[in-house]
């Protein structure tokens, strides 16, 4: 009895085995389907043309169609195509399944994942130096030096990555030409209705264009941006932070070098930024209906207060220098904007720091005209190095240092008043 078990057992093991492929790619099968399904996304459409499932592998093609208005009308301007069909190779694996995805017009670009049975997901393309030609209204040649992308993503939407390309150059057959030279890239978050919840950063070590006669349009060096957004947990609340760095800019207008800029912005109600984003996105005319909708969506977004500040921005132009900072709060539980917008005015607090050098000045004779009359109201003040100006906003007005106070309202009904003909 007991040699029967354990042969008994040892078949039904042998069973489950051999079954197990068809299990995995019957689950392989259901996690692309429902991937589908719940994509949700404005500006593309994706669609499962056919789903072959085999014993040991599967082959799938899905279609991927661009819906955004202004994208189709610039795939359309290049004679570019609005669909794309993708084919995915899969295998199925014991615990996993590994796929091949390619574009059907460009197999050699391939995106390799590998997907367990839950749904997690971890995703690479390794591709080497190689060139490609791209046809069209405007023919170019894209020359690749490489390109490296890792990452992973879960059913719940988490996502992590890295992406490395050292250069990428787009020589158009009018002669024009656009180039990048280290481009990097990484982040981890989760999308969220649309928005990003998470950090990312960009680098970039050198970006030119250059027209049809060789001539540079636009060249630039040093580029590092990084944003994150998070959130309040308990006051349920969102947060952006941002920050900007530039070594060099050169075009047809002047250069400049040293290009910092910081933001912060927060405090906005969760709730109400989500639905007010998910109203916009889904009104391409936005209409006076649209706007009776979403006023109470602006209360709530103001309700809880926010604040906003230029932490630093400070360029270094022709020689000559400039620098400035500002802050603005707003404090919770008093907005109504719905009824009276410009009240709004009257709770607003903050301050604000503007530094320009001489050699600026300088380099620019109209900027000077308009310190003159700072200077003249002496609300700016002049210094060996250039000219600065500090001012505070509390209680609807403007306080300068000299101790000179404006209304803002005055500043604002000359832009807000319609203009008389004569």
């Amino acid at each position: 009895m007991r040699q029967l078990k354990s042969i008994a057992a040892v078949g039904g093991a042998v069973a489950l085995i051999g079954i197990w492929p068809l299990a995995v790619g019957h689950i392989g099968q259901t996690i692309v389907t429902d991937g589908i399904e719940n994509f949700d996304n404005q500006d593309i459409k994706v669609e499962l043309e056919e789903y072959d499932r085999g014993y040991l592998s599967s082959v799938a093609k899905t279609l991927v169609t661009v819906t955004d208005p202004q994208a189709v009308a610039q795939l359309n301007a290049y004679g570019w195509p609005t669909q794309y069909e993708l084919v995915h190779h899969i295998d199925h694996g014991m615990f996993s399944l590994s796929g091949e995805t390619f574009y059907a017009q460009m197999p050699e670009v391939k995106l390799l994942t590998k997907t367990q049975l839950n749904g997690n997901t971890e995703f690479s393309t390794n591709l080497k130096a190689q060139q490609f030609q791209i046809d069209g209204r405007e023919p170019m040649k894209a020359l690749l030096g490489s390109l490296d992308i890792e990452g992973s993503v879960t059913v719940l939407g988490e996502l992590e990555y890295q992406l490395t390309m050292p250069s990428l150059e787009l020589d158009y057959q009018s002669g024009a030409m656009i180039r990048f030279d280290g481009l990097t890239s990484n982040g981890e978050g989760k999308v969220e209705q649309g928005i990003w919840m998470g950090e990312q950063t960009l680098s970039l070590e050198s970006f030119l264009v250059n027209d049809y006669e060789g001539v540079n349009l636009v060249e630039m060096g040093g580029l590092s941006y990084q944003f994150q957004t998070s959130q309040d947990e308990t006051a349920q609340t969102l947060q952006g932070d941002y920050q900007l760095t530039l070594q060099e800019f050169k075009n047809h207008d002047g250069e400049a070098e040293n290009l910092s800029l910081s933001f912060t912005a927060g405090g906005f109600d969760k709730s109400a930024f989500l639905d007010l984003s998910e109203m916009y996105q889904n009104s391409p005319v936005w209409t006076e209906q649209d706007t009776a909708k979403a006023l109470p969506k602006v209360d709530e977004l103001l309700a809880k207060g926010f604040f906003m500040s230029l932490n630093k921005f400070s360029v270094d132009v022709d020689e000559g220098h400039f620098e400035s900072n500002w802050n603005m709060t707003l404090p919770s539980g008093e907005a109504n904007s719905s009824k009276d917008f410009l009240q709004l005015i009257e709770l607003l607090q903050g301050d604000m720091n503007a530094f320009v050098s001489s050699d600026l000045v300088m380099a620019y004779p109209f900027i000077q005209e308009n310190l003159d009359e700072l200077l003249i109201m002496e609300v700016a003040s002049q210094t060996n190095d250039g000219y600065s100006m500090a001012l505070q906003l509390e209680d609807g007005k403007i306080l300068f240092s000299n101790g000179k106070e404006v209304p803002v309202m005055s500043l604002l009904l000359p832009m807000l008043l319609p203009q008389q003909t004569q």
